[in-house]
């Protein structure tokens, strides 16, 4: 899935519309400086996952994990897609 270029675009959609979004709670919260940090810390945090993800990525997740993987820093570990369910009878 993390292949899929449909998904990668959607990604990169869902990404534009939070910070969207973000850019309105930061002129909603233009009077409220308490709030207002925590917009701006949300659109600086989504804008650069975004730039990650198109920019230095190039939307291929699976080799920036294979380059971490090659460098030492994650190992890579399958597993199960969904939570193992057991069920007991009374």
């Amino acid at each position: 899935m993390l292949k899929d270029e449909l998904l990668q675009v959607r990604y990169v959609r869902y990404l534009d519309r939070l910070i969207e979004l973000s850019e309105k709670e930061i002129f909603r919260t233009r009077f409220q400086p308490k709030y207002r940090g925590l917009a701006l810390m949300y659109n600086r945090v989504l804008a650069e996952t975004k730039k990650n993800f198109v920019s230095v990525y190039k939307k291929d997740i699976v080799a920036a994990f294979k380059d971490f993987q090659d460098k030492g820093r994650l190992e890579i570990v399958a597993s199960c897609a969904t939570h193992g369910f057991s069920r007991t009878s009374a």
